[in-house]
């Protein structure tokens, strides 16, 4: 079970997300296994952070970086 993890959201009708929204991808682990480059078709794409709090351990807390662009189709 994955505690941190990144949910991606690429096909929406609006730009928006809530608890009944489907995702379209879900990364969990290091940097190596997240792929390189996600791309949106359409006019959004959301990242959704998920990060749990572990009762009594030390947490990695080595945070999340990303880096967009816009192109030009």
């Amino acid at each position: 079970r994955c505690i941190d993890f990144i949910r991606v959201y690429l096909n929406l009708e609006r730009p928006e997300v809530n608890e009944h929204s489907q995702h379209d991808m879900e990364f969990c682990g290091d940097y190596s296994t997240i792929q390189n480059t996600i791309y949106s078709s359409g006019r959004s794409l959301i990242l959704e952070f998920h990060s749990e709090y572990r009762h009594g351990r030390a947490g990695n807390y080595s945070g999340f970086k990303g880096v967009f662009h816009f192109l030009d189709k």
